[in-house]
């Protein structure tokens, strides 16, 4: 990392420490895991004035896997994602989150990992463009490796590791 030009670290948890504390980074990276309990905590931690107001002081928000569908209109679709991909229990709403409603930092849903779980499932992408139609939303497929960050005009760019 140091060879990238970044000198620190450190981590941070919404469910533990003060997020008031974020603005003192230039970069502020959200790191993936269930959608659910990322967006429940961060919801408990009243984080998204925080992080409006380090990006308008100029500081990078980024949120990759699970983190980057919590940065985005929010978690309203990951129950019928998670049965698309056949996944258990333990990937479900286990926080009891009521409030599917992301950060909003875009407006739009995030499906992260596309590209691996459309080698999976041969019928996502149809899959996912039913649940477009149906609802008249955009689901933004992100590959592995890839995320939107929000630029300080407003605009987005997709990066790539």
């Amino acid at each position: 990392i140091s060879s990238e030009g970044i000198s620190r670290v450190d981590y941070h948890d919404f469910e533990f420490d003060d997020v008031h504390e974020l603005c003192n980074y230039d970069m502020i990276f959200l790191m993936g895991g269930n959608p659910y309990y990322l967006l429940y905590h961060a919801q408990k931690a009243n984080v998204k004035p925080v992080l409006e107001k380090c990006h308008k002081r100029g500081k990078i928000v980024f949120g990759r896997s699970a983190a980057a569908m919590v940065l985005s209109s929010g978690v309203h679709y990951v129950e019928e994602f998670n049965q698309i991909m056949q996944f258990g229990r333990e990937r479900g709403n286990t926080v009891g989150l009521e409030d599917f409603g992301g950060l909003r930092f875009m407006d739009y849903v995030v499906f992260p990992h596309f590209d691996d779980f459309a080698n999976r499932v041969p019928t996502l992408a149809k899959r996912l463009i039913d649940i477009e139609q149906r609802n008249r939303i955009l689901i933004t497929r992100l590959k592995n490796g890839e995320g939107i960050v929000q630029l300080e005009n407003g605009k987005e760019a997709r990066i790539a590791n």
